[in-house]
């Protein structure tokens, strides 16, 4: 699977869903494909993070960070 989650040149940021493509210098999604101006390089298998907000609706994630 060539994707920026898996090349060596990607850095992960806090939210984990984006980062840096340090090739680049731009941010890039973690399953986004390398473009023409970019090469995979295989460097760790990392976990995919999934975006809760897509199975919550926001009432739910409140109640569930202690703010309702």
């Amino acid at each position: 699977m060539t994707e920026c989650l898996t090349c060596r040149y990607w850095a992960r940021h806090k939210d984990k869903l984006i980062g840096t493509c340090l090739q680049l210098n731009e941010y890039r999604f973690q399953h986004e494909h390398p473009t023409a101006y970019c090469h995979c390089v295989f460097g760790e298998d990392r976990p995919a993070c999934k975006d809760r907000r897509m199975y919550y609706s926001l009432p739910e994630m409140e109640i569930e960070n202690g703010r309702l």
